[in-house]
């Protein structure tokens, strides 16, 4: 097998949640051109249509499902419905995420702290949706003594900053769910690996770029002064989804621009 051949995605199926949009959207559509044939999970239906549409342009198959990733049932139909419709699942890619500026107890600026529907919202979404859905995958995976889970965790989960608390606990637990769970699937030849992208333009990001002076200060604090492309997070994820990255399990790869540099 030569060098380009291990970052081939030929017969592969991959999901990706929080697919519809942003870094999902991009991560499906490397995937795709790749070699593989994808799901693509968000609550949006004609979000992720349009991106289905964008991977059948690329020649290969895609399913695209409307899901709210808390409802853990749902998680588990889905995975069933795509055992039905494509027979395996050998890539899953735990994106989906929701973001929350606030601080811990009201002050000035904020009429109020963080409520328990704010944590539950955030930990439910970013930490409790990728454990469940993993868990479902997981037995697939455990089968066929195979497989590829790649979660989308943060910076923030390194290095966190003000109002900010129940957002990075939830990526940090992820980072932890990552780490821990590569050690209990490794005897079955399942990759447990994380991304944690930096300062990237997206849905969730967009107030930041709308405020001249507070993305000067993002971008000062990044070494190489600029926010990501992107484009730039799927090689990333071709990577950890192919044969290259075989030998690489509780890993994590920062995808900042060298913020991570202390």
């Amino acid at each position: 097998m030569s060098v380009l051949d291990a970052f081939r995605l030929d017969g592969k199926v991959a999901i990706v949640t929080g697919g519809g949009r942003g870094l999902g959207r991009v991560m499906a559509i490397a995937l795709a051109e790749a070699g593989a044939d994808l799901v693509v999970m968000a609550r949006s239906l004609d979000q992720v249509e349009k991106t289905a549409e964008e991977i059948r342009t690329r020649g290969r198959k895609c399913l695209p499902l409307s899901i709210d990733v808390k409802k853990i049932s749902d998680l588990q139909a889905s995975v069933e419905k795509i055992i039905k419709t494509f027979g395996r699942i050998d890539i899953l890619v735990n994106n989906a995420g929701v973001a929350l500026v606030k601080p811990l107890v009201p002050m000035s600026g904020f009429k109020e702290g963080i409520t328990r529907e704010d944590l539950l919202n955030i930990l439910e979404t970013n930490l409790m949706a990728p454990f469940f859905l993993t868990q479902a995958v997981g037995k697939y995976f455990i089968k066929q003594s195979k497989g590829k889970v790649i979660n989308i965790t943060s910076v923030t989960a390194m290095r966190a900053g003000a109002h900010q608390t129940a957002y990075a606990s939830s990526k940090a637990g992820l980072l932890q769910f990552t780490k821990a769970l590569a050690n209990e699937w490794a005897r079955y030849h399942i990759n447990v690996n994380a991304i944690a992208p930096g300062s990237f333009y997206t849905e969730m990001s967009k107030k930041v770029y709308e405020n001249e002076k507070l993305l000067e200060q993002m971008h000062a604090r990044i070494p190489m002064r600029r926010s990501g492309q992107l484009e730039e997070i799927g090689p990333a994820v071709v990577f950890l989804a192919s044969k290259a990255s075989d030998y690489i399990t509780g890993a994590v790869i920062y995808v900042d621009g060298g913020f991570m540099i202390y």
